[in-house]
């Protein structure tokens, strides 16, 4: 059986990596710009830049930190709906 205690700490775990996650994300948003200018002009139009952009090392980086963090999101939302419950419990049980 998980523990209020045990929720608690898997927040903070995922909130850490959650944030780790985010300073990297920020790492390649503040670079694409550039990037993506050099990008366009080897390409013709701006959705050719974008397809190239996401083909890119960093724009697949790009993708996998969003929907990573996305991730974070849904299990620190499930983890504090859990939290909720046990309170709930323990105020039903006293």
């Amino acid at each position: 059986m998980t523990t209020p205690h045990t929720l608690a700490e898997k927040r903070m775990e995922i909130t850490g990596l959650y944030s780790r996650d985010s300073e990297k994300l920020e790492e390649i948003l503040t670079q694409k710009p550039k990037v993506w200018m050099e990008m366009r002009k080897k390409c013709e139009t701006n959705t050719e830049t974008d397809r190239a952009w996401e083909a890119s090392e960093m724009g697949i980086e790009e993708m996998k930190l969003r929907l990573r963090l996305r991730r974070y999101e849904k299990q620190l939302s499930a983890l504090r709906s859990m939290l909720d419950v046990k309170s709930q419990e323990a105020r039903n049980i006293i």
